[in-house]
């Protein structure tokens, strides 16, 4: 009946039908293919799911148990409004109330807000979602109303992307919604069925981030080593809230590359904050760096959400006599040479600050391109590990990410 939220697609129909029979259909996808089978049909009866599990236990056959239980059960806030309990913050066990309630604005939420009106005027856009609607935005009315173009494929992010490549070709314009913990079981149709293909699809990339989800198989900061090293792929990473939308009108409207935002902060519910700039209209400059701050002796590269660290790190060094170069390199997939090589002229220390895993991404492309120069470089980010629930202070502290610790080990590094 559910995953996360409500099921689609036709495996579902026969799992219904499987269901409503209490597993006597002779239509029996299962048994199909060669599986034994087994129903439960009260998969919340500890005493029946024993029994049917001793029944198996020793077949020497593979066998399929089929157990129907209810989402939330035992909980009477859960069992009404399921897809809101699947996953959440702490909340009263009395009321169900969260202790720590997302009021306002979210990326989640503007995301949404900037597709309905295009989807109003444009019947070629479509969002897809892999069993996570949520990230969307948009509401399960709205999902309902817009019919054909709102696409769950399940649990299953393989198909979706590659789904996503073949209706860019064919002249849609998907938007494919993931969190960065999924998206890492794409890589293969990431390459071979969008990047190979050159195709226009467009990918929002969720919970990007050292400090989104925190348990040790939901971990949101691999996805920079995997996706910026494939061909064609555009993966951008915006500063802010305007820079996110700049990059989603261009993202979703440009015809020539594949495209990916990183989307800023953790779970897309972070603090929109506006520097009151006017970000660029137009990307297709690939892999042009944008210096906001020209200085000397030091340059900061601030990628994406880590820009506002960036800025911290900035005015740390300032109190030390250093003004120090701000740069946002807006692109991940590739480098800036020419503004790299500029840097040479006034700058003995590059500085790299990235929202995910060091190895393998940002910060040592940008290592690799000075070797064999004068030219210092070190890199902030996290290791290549695995951690489980720590909290964003923890994080920070493991990986020397406060900006007093980063401008202390800046100025050690220029004495």
């Amino acid at each position: 009946e559910m995953s996360i939220a409500e099921n689609h697609g036709g495996l579902y129909k026969n799992l219904r039908e499987l269901r409503e029979t209490d597993g006597k259909t002779e239509n029996n996808f299962f048994k199909a293919i060669g599986f034994d089978y087994v129903y439960v049909g009260d998969g919340n009866d500890t005493a029946a799911l024993v029994a049917a599990f001793r029944s198996v236990k020793d077949s020497p056959r593979p066998v399929v148990v089929h157990i129907h239980t209810l989402k939330g059960k035992g909980f009477a806030p859960a069992e009404a409004h399921k897809e809101m309990y699947h996953a959440g913050g702490p909340f009263d066990l009395k009321t169900g109330e969260w202790k720590y309630p997302t009021t306002g604005e979210n990326y989640c939420k503007i995301t949404a807000d900037f597709l309905r009106p295009k989807m109003e005027k444009d019947e070629t856009i479509a969002v897809i979602t892999s069993g996570t609607p949520v990230v969307t935005g948009f509401t399960p009315d709205e999902r309902v109303k817009l019919g054909k173009r709102f696409i769950d494929v399940g649990i299953a992010e393989e198909h979706a992307v590659a789904m996503a490549s073949g209706m860019a070709k064919n002249g849609a314009k998907p938007v494919y919604f993931v969190f960065s913990s999924f998206i890492q079981r794409t890589y293969d149709q990431l390459s071979q069925d969008l990047c190979l293909n050159n195709n226009p699809a467009l990918i929002l990339v969720f919970s990007a981030s050292l400090t989104g989800f925190n348990d040790a198989t939901h971990l949101g900061g691999f996805d920079i080593p995997m996706m910026s090293n494939i061909p064609n792929l555009v993966y951008l990473a915006p500063k802010n809230r305007d820079e996110y939308l700049s990059m989603l009108e261009w993202g979703l409207e440009q015809r020539e590359h594949p495209v990916a935002i990183r989307v800023p902060g953790g779970f897309g519910m972070e603090e929109l904050w506006s520097d009151g700039e006017k970000p660029a209209p137009d990307y297709s400059a690939i892999n042009t760096f944008k210096t906001d701050v020209a200085g000397e002796k030091v340059a900061l590269l601030a990628l994406g959400a880590f820009y506002r660290l960036g800025k911290e790190v900035a005015a740390e060094l300032k109190k030390s006599g250093v003004s120090a170069t701000l740069i946002n390199p807006r692109f991940i997939t590739g480098l800036d040479k020419a503004a790299l090589n500029g840097l040479k002229e006034k700058h003995k220390l590059v500085v790299t600050l990235e929202d995910g895993q060091v190895e393998g991404g940002f910060g040592e492309k940008v290592d690799r391109f000075y070797a064999g120069s004068d030219m210092k470089v070190m890199n902030y980010g996290g290791k290549k590990e695995f951690t489980d629930r720590l909290t964003p202070d923890e994080i920070r502290d493991r990986y020397h990410l406060n900006p007093q610790q980063i401008a202390a080990e800046i100025m050690q590094a220029l004495a």
